[in-house]
């Protein structure tokens, strides 16, 4: 998925994201535009996804990280990397079906969310309703979804019966539910270039395991199979990084909230030496941002 291309210093690159990141979440917080339409949770929604998408995007860069060299962060560590780099995936493809009706998917995203946490309480309620130890733990669920109904103003007919409530799409059904061609395309390219693989690590599908277990056949690993693992460490942040700032572009593109020079900056500092960055630009944010 990667080309071999020449080593980013990322010192030039850390700060100025760093930045970014919490430029975007403030002004998110603080200056949402009045022209954007919005569901009253909309900002509350963006900002939260931003801000795990970075906490998770901060854990790979701790895990990946170089220096300080410490001897408790084994080289190994990375291949656990790909699944965290999938929920920033995940969150992009939130971000992007979310802006495209940011009203009706905020509603949708929070009444879809209530049905998923009524459904565990009722199966916590079936499970353990008789025990007593129980009582306190599901009376403050029970507590929580109740305002949570209120959020997503869910009506006493969806309560009573929670599956007249669609769930939250997965990244393919939003593929297929997008209204925008241009949206589609990103979202096929994103499917086809990063979530498969991404799944497959994830999942622990056979290449999935090759990728991240094969490593551990060798009771004492060659240089060679070393090498190879700090590609795959420097590939799976890579990935991370690309998509954490692509979010971060969205929503820029979305909101125009006055930093796209920064992203741009970015990018441009990227783009020499991630192919898969280029391609994600030039598709989405050259013309956008």
């Amino acid at each position: 998925m990667y080309e071999n291309l020449p080593r980013l210093d990322f010192d030039l690159f850390r700060e100025p994201l760093d930045t970014l990141a919490v430029a975007t979440i403030n002004k998110v917080d603080r200056e949402w535009p009045p022209n954007v339409l919005k569901h009253r949770a909309s900002h509350i929604v963006v900002r939260l996804l931003i801000a795990a998408s970075e906490n998770t995007y901060r854990t790979i860069r701790f895990i990946c990280a170089d220096k300080p060299q410490d001897g408790s962060r084994k080289l190994q560590y990375a291949l656990s990397v790909p699944p965290l780099a999938r929920t920033i995936l995940d969150t992009l493809f939130t971000v992007v079906f979310l802006f495209e009706d940011l009203p009706a998917r905020t509603a949708w995203y929070l009444r879809a969310g209530w049905r998923e946490m009524e459904e565990k309480r009722a199966r916590f309620q079936n499970a353990y309703g008789d025990d007593p130890s129980w009582a306190d733990y599901l009376d403050d669920l029970g507590n929580l979804i109740s305002e949570d109904r209120k959020l997503g103003a869910i009506t006493d007919t969806e309560a009573a019966d929670p599956t007249k409530i669609d769930y939250w799409p997965t990244p393919a059904k939003m593929i297929r539910q997008c209204i925008s061609d241009d949206r589609r395309a990103y979202l096929q390219h994103l499917n086809d270039w990063f979530y498969r693989e991404m799944s497959q690590d994830a999942h622990m599908s056979w290449p999935g395991l090759i990728r991240r277990g094969g490593y551990f056949l060798s009771a004492k690993p060659t240089d060679e199979e070393r090498t190879i693992l700090e590609k795959f460490k420097s590939d799976s942040f890579s990935a991370a990084l690309i998509l954490f700032l692509a979010i971060l572009s969205e929503v820029e593109v979305a909101l125009k909230l006055g930093l796209g020079e920064r992203a741009k900056y970015l990018w441009g500092i990227l783009l020499p030496y991630a192919g898969d960055a280029k391609e994600i630009y030039e598709l989405r944010y050259q013309a956008t941002l």
